[in-house]
């Protein structure tokens, strides 16, 4: 059996070594990759190319399309086992899995022409798995007073995870967003990501708190429309910078609000 990786660089290069399943040299049968294709239910994300790896191709050092062979690298569990010291496995629940399971479900479906295994989201080990290190930067770049789809919303508590995390009510969002015009549109810049980047940012926005939770009192009752605010992250990480939305707005060359 080969040796497993050593370190996250073997594995992300061979994520990359893995695309050229892509190739129609390679999707046809006898090909061990394409055979087994719909097995792999283990997938590994390589932020730098935006592309991904199956553990059990990936988890082997210097794997590639011609020298797989499927039978000699085992069931997938000494991989997997190992690739969890440079990866974690990203909640169905964390705002960034949608994107990533639409790319995955790209690649799968348009670029290979083949299904995800069923055991993709039964199994405990199946699912989506990014950098370690990538994890960190998402949670130390996050905004603590953001609303998150799949936050719950109670006025002024605070519950104690592994930090201080306020609890929200995604319908705290979705009302400010509801009454916004245009929705989906940040009130800082005017970017709209839908019409930016096409069909994958469409309803993308960042909700701010114009003033934080934790100065509220524990009794107050938030009104989305007029204490909630959408902003792209760019404008919402210069919000928490210390610049108001009309400072960004004349940057812009566009007119003042009330807000």
């Amino acid at each position: 059996m080969p040796d497993l990786i050593d370190n996250l660089q073997e594995a992300l290069d061979n994520i990359n070594n893995f695309q050229k399943i892509k190739d129609a040299r390679y999707r046809k049968r006898g090909i061990p990759a394409f055979d087994s294709f719909g097995k792999f239910k283990a997938w590994f994300y390589n932020p730098d190319t935006k592309k991904f790896g199956p553990s059990k191709f990936i988890g082997y050092k210097n794997t590639t399309i011609k020298n797989y062979t499927g039978a000699d690298y085992g069931n997938g569990g000494r991989t997997n086992k190992q690739l969890k010291m440079f990866f974690n496995k990203v909640d169905t629940e964390d705002q960034n899995y949608s994107n990533l399971m639409s790319e995955l479900d790209d690649f799968v479906r348009n670029k290979v022409g083949k299904k995800l295994s069923k055991k993709f989201e039964s199994d405990k080990n199946g699912g989506i798995y990014i950098p370690k290190e990538l994890t960190t930067q998402s949670t130390d770049d996050s905004h603590p007073d953001e609303v998150s789809d799949q936050d719950t919303y109670i006025e002024g508590a605070v519950t104690k995870v592994t930090v201080n995390r306020y609890e929200r009510d995604p319908s705290a969002r979705q009302q400010c967003i509801n009454s916004s015009d245009p929705k989906y549109t940040c009130k800082a810049c005017n970017l709209n990501f839908g019409t930016k980047y096409g069909v994958k940012g469409n309803n993308f926005i960042h909700v701010h708190h114009i003033k934080l939770l934790s100065e509220i009192p524990e009794d107050y009752k938030i009104v989305p429309e007029k204490d909630l605010i959408q902003l792209c992250p760019n404008c919402h990480a210069m919000v928490h910078k210390g610049m108001t939305v009309n400072e960004i707005r004349k940057i812009f060359n566009l007119p003042e609000i009330s807000c």
